[in-house]
Formats: structure tokens, C-alpha cells, sequence
């Protein structure tokens, strides 16, 4: 089955969710969201690369106990050689029908949906989901944007379906947020016509801030005000906090990466990092200690810890603000 990344707004055991395509952050998004929307569940979480320990991973899946709760998996393919693709096969046989899984695709397999004996193991005994995370087409956005009126019970014009496409473009986490409170604004869903009039108003007043925003202006020097007061928006209008770290732990093992090389241009380029990005990177690298960095990462896993309720001796979003306090220009 082929899913819209713009329409997941659930989730069922006995499925695995295959993330792949060229729009990387919106990989990172998605996977995020399913996380988001599984509760109560185990989780387990494998990064597939070249130096990856299968029989530990296959041992540790094949523990099951009787009164095991339901587990979420996730597995990153970071880099899967073909001598790894039985191994691979083997993990994947200790799944069950009550697992929820996501398979992540990275870079290398990124092209087209992956073919070989452990996908086709996949497809024959459990209900497989491809989401292809590529930037959508304008036609393929205006059906989504339709799709969703339709389902909150809304009328809407064609030209207020262009001027939301043109504002929401490809941004998930907007197009999310500005949905999620649209019955807010428009309760009596029967009776309204969404036009562009209405939307523009609408889009004007909401002032809704998303991840990117911050991540735009993070690493700009004297921006750590307005970066709180973005946070403290998306804290209020109901912002993921998952999606957000995972958005985070791309900048900073980015800048990891920027410190352990020579040759910034080639992890520029792999990255697809846009020119007018690059100077604040190599700015930050001026300006902080590569002790620092790590010590951001620390707090990053400690965040991370906190938001999936492993740990409970602080509130999350205020390690996020001493994250972004930290990481100032």
C-alpha cells in the first residue's frame, strides 16, 4: 500500500511503515509523527550501517516474554551491503503480527521503494506501507489539501486550495498545525465555506511558528531572543517535542561532522546544505569548543529521554531553551 506522508494519522500493529524518497527532513518528520501517535509500546531502535551487530540485534527481538507489551521498532538503514541482506532477512523474521515497525531508507536506497528477498519477506507477511517522502507536486498537494477539508467536514474553493498550497508548500509540521486548528477557528464546519479570504485572514491571525523557523535562525548571532520566543510559540500551539529533537540531532551531528573533517564542501554537498546556510555553520565552529558541541549532544539524549517519559526529573522544553542558550552565537 502507498501512503500520502501528508494523510498518517494512524497507526496498527501487524504493519510496517517504509520511509523512503529525497526530502530527508520530511523522512525525519514522519517517522517522528508515527512515534508520536504509538503509545504504551516497547521500543526498540537499530541503526543498520556496515559495522552492525545482527545476532545481538536478532537475540535481543527473539526475547519475548509472555506478558510482553506490544513493541514499536524502528530500523534506520544508514548503509545495508549485500552480504548484510541475509542477515538483515533473519532480524526481520523475529518480528510479529503485534509490532509496529518503521524502516527508515537512507541515502544509498533512497531512489525507489527497496527490492530483494527480506522486502519481499515483508510483503508476503505483513501489511506493508510505502510513504514516499519526495517533495510533492503541486497537483499531488491540492489533492491532499482536498482530502483533508473533506475529512474535518469542511466545503472549500479552488482558490483558497492554491493560496493554502502556495503558504504550506511542502512544510509538513505547517500544514499539520494549520489543519489541527482550523476547527478552532471554524467550528461550525457544516455550514462554512473555506474561500481565500477567509484562509488568508485565518493563516494571518494563527502567527503559527514551526521547527524550521528556529532552525533558520538558531546559528544567526543575536537571534537567541527571538529563538526562545519561537520556541515558547511552538511549546503553546502544541509542537511536537519529539519532532523537534530529532530535527536538532541533524544539526548536530552535522556540526559534529563539520569538526572531524578537512574538507567542509564535501559534507556540505553530501548534506545538500543550502549556501546561505553555510557561513552560520562554519561561524559556530569558530565560535564553539568542539567540548561544547558534545556537551549539546549530551543534553540532546537527556531531552530525548525526558520526552519519551523514561526519565521524569525535568520539564523538556526547559532543556530545550537551555539547549538553544547554549548553542547562541
Amino acid at each position: 500500500m502507498n501512503l500520502n506522508p501528508y494523510q498518517i494519522n494512524t497507526v496498527q500493529q501487524g504493519n510496517i511503515y517504509v520511509l523512503y524518497g529525497s526530502n530527508t527532513d520530511l523522512i525525519t518528520i514522519v517517522s517522528a509523527k508515527l512515534s508520536v501517535l504509538v503509545q504504551g509500546y516497547y521500543r526498540y531502535e537499530y541503526l543498520i550501517k556496515k559495522d552492525f551487530n545482527f545476532k545481538t540485534a536478532t537475540q535481543e527481538l527473539n526475547q519475548i516474554g509472555f506478558f510482553a507489551p506490544p513493541r514499536f521498532i524502528t530500523f534506520e538503514i544508514a548503509s545495508l551491503v549485500k552480504s548484510q541482506e541475509t542477515s538483515f532477512l533473519n532480524l526481520l523474521q523475529a518480528l510479529t503480527k503485534d509490532d509496529i515497525v518503521v524502516i527508515k531508507i537512507n541515502e544509498n536506497l533512497k531512489k525507489s521503494p527497496p527490492k530483494g528477498a527480506w522486502f519481499a519477506y515483508l510483503e508476503k507477511n505483513f501489511l506493508l506501507n510505502l510513504i514516499d517522502c519526495y517533495k510533492l507536486s503541486a497537483t499531488d498537494l491540492r489533492k491532499a489539501i482536498f482530502a483533508r477539508v473533506k475529512e474535518l467536514g469542511y466545503k472549500i474553493t479552488d482558490d483558497a486550495v492554491s493560496y493554502f498550497g502556495y503558504v504550506v508548500e511542502n512544510n509538513l509540521l505547517q500544514y499539520n498545525q494549520y489543519f489541527d486548528m482550523l476547527p478552532l477557528a471554524f467550528p461550525d464546519a457544516k455550514n462554512t465555506v473555506l474561500d481565500q479570504n477567509n484562509i488568508k485572514e485565518y493563516i494571518e491571525q494563527s502567527s503559527i511558528y514551526t521547527p524550521f523557523n528556529l532552525l533558520d535562525i538558531l546559528f544567526e548571532k543575536g537571534q537567541t531572543e527571538r529563538a526562545i520566543r519561537i520556541l515558547h510559540s511552538l511549546q503553546e500551539n502544541g509542537t511536537v517535542i519529539l519532532v523537534l529533537i530529532r530535527l536538532l540531532q541533524k544539526e548536530l551531528q552535522l556540526l559534529l561532522e563539520l569538526y572531524e573533517t578537512n574538507n567542509t564542501d564535501e559534507i556540505f554537498t553530501a548534506r545538500r546544505v543550502w549556501n546561505s546556510r553555510k557561513q552560520q555553520y562554519l561561524k559556530f565552529l569558530k565560535s564553539k569548543s568542539k567540548k561544547t558541541l558534545l556537551s549539546c549532544i549530551t543534553m540532546l539524549y537527556k531531552l530525548e529521554l525526558l520526552a519519551k517519559g523514561v526519565e521524569h526529573d525535568e520539564n523538556p522544553w526547559l532543556v530545550v531553551e537551555k539547549l538553544i542558550i547554549k548553542l547562541a552565537v
